[in-house]
């Protein structure tokens, strides 16, 4: 063939074929020609080497129309066909076309006037746009000029949009070419339109005639440059994200991830002495229940995908209720909210709700601290005191029920369904509420005597102690996911049954299952010290959670608001709150004293104020009681623990109270023993 000819030929065909602003596509039916890369623009048509890769560009239609123009072997054009706007999409760098495979509707030629047959296969090559012309550091259109500088895009920014990995193309960076200097700039591909005003920001000599050219000019050029951009990936989600093929932990560490917590990155040259570090905080204890529980709890969040893949999920709240000044908020800072940002505090229970629900739904495999539930110290603090523990109660309902429906900002006018994955620890000097909410608790109870500040100390001086052992955890979870899995099952199983004595003395199910969430990780945790040869008491820490678990269990048994109401009333009686009395005149004149009588062996009450004086008596003591007085009433009457007429729940005194009958409680003594007991000694004495 003779080059010469073909590209004289060629640049005249285009010359006279092409017209501005159309997308030229030169197809080729010479298998040799082919292998020739070949570029035009409106200025000039030339033939460029094969080392020139600026044709090799994913490019989309410009204009009115696509115009294909079918060479002879000299160069010649020999057909001319024109492809309605639209109806090709992102030509390759080398497509073959079958054309008698294309729908009508999605490729229309319009053949020559010798009409000869549709050929059936083309080979296409994809090439820069003849709209805009860049040359001289202007940008070009129709001859007239819309800006004064070339806008290169030369790196795709990916986001990852949610846990499987799924990434999508949300900002570009480009390098922007002025004659004074070249400015490098972010913008997302959803802003396109005022990127003037990015550029304008850096150099404000940046010339614009035509804003809305320079938007399609942008464009044009993310489309012509797709496939030559680097690509960076970002991933904003933190905790567990899939790469494809495997997990990876996203935090502060890793580059390009733009969230708050940091991990460290640590060498497993010292693993062996950063994990001893670590485990010594069971010391600040002495390795009692509390801080056996606590330390077992930390690793949870982190495990939180295995522990969905075996349906063992963390559903539970931890709340270190006990008295002021007992180390409750420094040994939770210490342990469980270490990779927070210098100067975040942490979240309180005087947030608002909406506020704590937003934030515990973006806890991701991390763990969610809320300090501190105190009670009311001053008349205008009681409706703080109510509003924590309102927040409280979401929180468990929340954790628990793995969703919280919050509205989304800033509009407020849509409701997104969120749920946390991790845990949720609070700190609470007392705490109160439903049966149903403590149930979905796990409470460890402390005083002043529980920790030992002075170890405490040592980790309060050097944090870095704790960040570095859960830093390598992680990345033993990393290195190991696939024996994960296998583990927690049979620590479940192994550890369970260990303790079958206290399996029998939990009476919950919830708390049967949260036993054993904290049996699959002391597994791991074995496992992860002995792979660096460090020796942890295994079975300390599986004494140390099943008691803190058959504690807190009896605590709920406790909170059952029949069981609570009556341990009240029989403490408000020991305590001289309320006073038992056999003369039905004093009972009568004093509508706060309990009438005895030992004929039934009952105890009468006035009703409307019998209720009143036991809810005031727990409130009093600590012991609030939760449930309203009618669905109580129905309990204590469905366990037969206050005797009722057919309707209601009193019932009418066979004696007068003053000068008639009234409908009184009346509580058979055997529902009260303490007080029956109270009695007896009475009379004894007597």
């Amino acid at each position: 063939m003779d080059t010469k000819l073909f590209n004289q030929n060629f640049k005249a065909g285009v010359a006279n074929a092409l017209e501005p602003p159309n997308t030229a596509c030169v197809s080729l039916n010479n298998p040799d020609v082919a292998t020739t890369t070949i570029a035009t623009n409106v200025a000039k048509a030339q033939a460029l080497t094969d080392s020139d890769t600026s044709v090799y560009d994913d490019t989309k239609a410009v204009g009115d129309k696509i115009t294909c123009i079918q060479l002879g072997e000299e160069g010649q054009i020999t057909r001319d066909l024109v492809f309605v706007k639209g109806t090709v999409h992102a030509l390759s760098s080398v497509v073959e076309v079958n054309l008698s495979d294309c729908p009508a509707e999605k490729l229309l030629p319009v053949f020559n006037e010798n009409n000869i047959g549709t050929p059936q296969s083309l080979h296409m090559f994809s090439l820069r746009s003849l709209k805009y012309d860049a040359t001289g550091g202007r940008v070009m259109v129709n001859q007239e000029e819309i800006c004064n500088a070339e806008i290169i895009p030369i790196c795709k920014i990916m986001h990852v949009v949610n846990a499987e990995g799924e990434k999508e193309w949300a900002e570009t960076e480009f390098a922007v070419y002025l004659k004074t200097k070249t400015v490098l700039i972010s913008c997302n591909n959803a802003d396109i339109d005022s990127i003037h005003k990015q550029i304008r920001k850096r150099n404000p000599d940046f010339y614009i005639g035509d804003i809305c050219e320079l938007g399609k000019y942008v464009r044009t050029q993310l489309e012509q440059y797709a496939a030559k951009m680097k690509e960076v990936t970002i991933c904003n989600i933190p905790g567990w994200v899939s790469n494809g093929h495997s997990l990876y932990y996203n935090s502060a560490k890793l580059p390009n991830a733009k969230i708050s917590r940091k991990l460290l990155e640590v060498d497993e040259e010292f693993a062996y002495e950063i994990i001893s570090d670590g485990i010594s905080f069971l010391k600040i204890g002495n390795a009692n229940a509390q801080i056996s529980t606590l330390f077992v709890a930390a690793h949870i969040a982190y495990l939180t995908p295995w522990l969905e893949k075996i349906k063992h999920p963390a559903k539970f709240l931890v709340c270190l209720v006990g008295q002021s000044n007992s180390l409750k908020t420094s040994v939770v800072r210490e342990l469980f909210n270490l990779f927070v940002p210098d100067g975040e505090r942490l979240f309180s229970f005087q947030s608002t709700s909406k506020g704590l629900e937003l934030a515990a739904s973006e806890a991701r495999h991390e763990t969610f601290v809320v300090d501190d539930v105190a009670p009311a110290s001053a008349s205008n603090a009681k409706s703080n005191e109510s509003r924590a523990l309102a927040n409280v109660e979401r929180l468990s309902r929340i954790f628990s029920d793995d969703s919280v429906m919050t509205k989304s900002s800033p509009n407020w006018s849509k409701t997104l369904q969120l749920a946390p994955k991790g845990l949720c620890v609070i700190t609470a000097e007392f705490l109160a509420g439903s049966l149903s909410t403590r149930s979905r608790q796990l409470w460890i109870k402390c005083d002043r005597k529980t920790f030992v500040g002075a170890v405490l100390r040592g980790f309060q001086t050097n944090p870095q102690v704790m960040q570095e052992y859960f830093s390598l955890f992680v990345q033993y979870l990393e290195d190991n996911q696939a024996e994960i899995t296998a583990l927690l099952e049979a620590g479940i199983e192994s550890y369970g049954s260990k303790i079958a004595d206290i399996w029998d003395k939990i009476n919950t199910p919830r708390a049967q299952e949260n036993l054993r969430v904290l049996l699959a990780t002391i597994a791991i945790i074995s496992h992860f010290v002995g792979i660096y040869g460090v020796g942890i008491d295994v079975q300390k820490l599986i004494h140390g959670v099943s008691t803190a678990i058959l504690d807190s269990d009896t605590e709920v048994e406790a909170k059952n608001p029949v069981n609570q109401f009556l341990n009240n009333l029989e403490l408000a009686v020991e305590e001289g709150y309320l006073l038992c009395s056999e003369n039905k005149y004093e009972f009568a004149l004093d509508t706060r004293n309990l009438l005895v009588d030992r004929e039934k062996s009952c105890i009468w009450a006035h009703h409307k104020e019998f209720y009143k004086v036991v809810y005031d008596f727990a409130s009093e003591v600590g012991d609030p009681i939760a449930i309203l007085k009618t669905p109580l009433q129905k309990l204590l009457k469905d366990n037969e623990h206050i005797i009722c007429d057919s309707t209601g729940y009193t019932q009418k005194s066979g004696f007068n109270v003053g000068t008639k009958r009234k409908h009184l409680v009346c509580i058979p003594l055997d529902s009260v023993p303490r007080i029956k007991n109270i009695l007896e000694d009475v009379k004894n004495e007597q």
